[in-house]
């Protein structure tokens, strides 16, 4: 499948999340991704993108901007796999707890399981794929997921 389509499904699903918020969503997608599929469960990555878009969403202040970059990873020209960014302008994540946020259970947030990054970074790990997090407090998040193209699961793990 397209992984744009999984991204549009989820920002779709969220879009009441993104009108209550009035966050901007800025979208910038590789042109090449077009004619690229990858395989797997278009429902457990729909998941967890929603996931990272409503942390995203969460953590950024009224008119606040989010941007999504979705990107081909070509090394060597060869396309390996996919690369989605997504950034806020949001409150940040302390440091202390940046090495925490992907457990299960932990969350900051009283009205909150911690369950999203959780299952986000793991449904990202049985594509293949891999979630990192940066963060700076007061000034936002970079949420960085990449996902291997079909077959090339061996090449986009190294």
């Amino acid at each position: 499948f397209e992984f744009l389509e999984i991204i549009d499904a989820a920002i779709n699903n969220s879009s009441s999340a993104f009108i209550d918020s009035k966050v901007e969503v800025q979208r910038d997608c590789d042109p090449r991704l077009e004619r690229l599929s990858i395989s797997g469960d278009p429902y457990l990555l729909e998941l967890a993108v929603r996931a990272i878009f409503e942390n995203a969403i969460e953590a950024t202040n009224k008119r606040g901007k989010i941007k999504l970059e979705v990107s081909v990873h070509s090394p060597g020209g060869m396309p390996a796999g996919l690369r989605l960014l997504v950034s806020d302008n949001g409150i940040g994540i302390a440091a202390s707890n940046l090495a925490k946020v992907m457990l299960p259970f932990f969350s900051t947030k009283t009205d909150h399981v911690g369950l999203g990054l959780c299952m986000a970074s793991r449904f990202i790990e049985m594509h293949g794929g891999n979630l990192k997090i940066k963060s700076s407090m007061e000034k936002g998040t970079d949420v960085f997921v990449f996902l291997p193209l079909k077959g090339n699961v061996q090449d986009a793990c190294r």
